[in-house]
């Protein structure tokens, strides 16, 4: 699945929530900040898709990196997340696609 999704498939989810559902664990809530385009020259050789990065905002501690269930707008999705910094707005993560 995650092979057919592309920066078009995020892009209009900008502000929308994506929710951490982990068994056992209140559900995180993660807003979609940013869906950009990455340099081509980083995809893989025969790559699936032009290569892009997510970003996402949420509250609370950090979760750290790793695979999270998603739900989101485009259904429920499987997605590496990885906490890049913490700000007065809350927690950054980034998810990268090549």
């Amino acid at each position: 699945m995650l092979e057919k999704l592309t920066l078009g498939a995020f892009t209009p989810h900008v502000g929308s929530v994506f929710r951490v559902d982990l068994p056992g664990v209140p559900a995180v809530e993660l807003t979609l900040t940013e869906a950009a385009s990455l340099d081509p020259k980083t995809a893989a050789p025969k790559a699936p898709r032009e290569p892009f990065v997510l970003r996402f905002r949420g509250a609370g501690s950090i979760l750290p990196q790793r695979i999270y269930p998603l739900e989101s707008p485009l259904g429920r999705l499987e997605i590496f997340l990885v906490p890049v910094g913490k700000t007065e707005a809350g927690v950054e993560y980034e998810a990268i696609f090549n």
